[in-house]
């Protein structure tokens, strides 16, 4: 597993999905009334904040198995 994890570039893992999680964000806050609005608020902040841990979690793992 640690041959795999130094091959990838862990610093483009999971980037290109926040092109869809923030419009929904901004969204979210212009259409503050709308209850789809404040749903994909509410799931894009969950995705983003899910999405910025795993990729620190990651990079610390990958950091670690370098310096191995």
């Amino acid at each position: 597993m640690g041959a795999f994890i130094l091959k990838q570039d862990y610093k483009k893992i999971g980037l290109g999905s926040l092109i869809f999680y923030i419009p929904a964000l901004i969204l979210g806050y212009k259409f503050k009334n709308d209850f789809g609005a404040k749903l994909g608020k509410t799931l894009s902040l969950i995705m983003i904040i899910f999405l910025l841990i795993t990729l620190f979690f990651y990079c610390s793992l990958a950091h670690l198995i370098m310096r191995k």
